[in-house]
């Protein structure tokens, strides 16, 4: 092979490497690019990363009455679980609570599932509505980010958990990513 064949053999080579990157570049996005997931009555919508499930717990005693908590759950390979979850609560609640009692008790349902003792709580305001958020520390290493809502008598919690004391880029853009439509 003379010199310009051999120019030509390295060139062929050199694209077919950068093209084969390029596709497993975009395969690889795709594939863990956050993708919206909107509740079935379109109240709110949410980015997951990938394939999430969806589970109705209907064993959540809130003062003695029955509760069904929505929750829809994706655990990544990185250690994080990214979850969302919505109930309505009773309308007799809804005119007799105030709205911090009603925090009180979304917090109860929160630490029913992450265990844990809540080490810090502010008073934020995200996507125009007002929410609370916690860290919740879940055994040694184990921390919970948690973002709760209550909008017209529906309550959200949006929550990440993970090792470690700080929350993730990707699951603040979880967090960020919660919008109530």
């Amino acid at each position: 092979m003379n010199r310009n064949g051999k120019a030509v053999t390295g060139i062929i080579l050199a694209v077919v490497i950068i093209a084969a990157a390029a596709v497993a570049g975009f395969i690889y996005y795709n594939k863990t690019k956050p993708k919206p997931w909107t509740c079935p009555e379109g109240r709110f919508s949410v980015a997951f990363s990938g394939d999430h499930r969806i589970t109705t717990m209907f064993n959540n005693k809130i003062y003695n009455a029955m509760i069904p908590v929505y929750c829809i759950t994706q655990t990544n390979d990185d250690g994080y679980c990214y979850k969302a979850k919505y109930w309505d609560f009773p309308a007799q609640w809804l005119q007799t609570a105030g709205n911090e009692n009603l925090m009180k008790t979304m917090t109860q349902v929160v630490l029913m599932e992450d265990q844990g003792s809540v080490t810090s709580t502010t008073d934020a305001v995200y996507s125009g509505y007002p929410c609370k958020e916690l860290v919740i520390q879940c055994g040694t290493n184990e921390c919970a980010w948690v973002r709760m809502f209550l909008v017209n008598g529906r309550s959200y919690a949006v929550i990440v958990t993970g090792s470690g004391s700080e929350l993730s880029s990707d699951g603040r853009k979880f967090l960020d990513s919660f919008k109530i439509n």
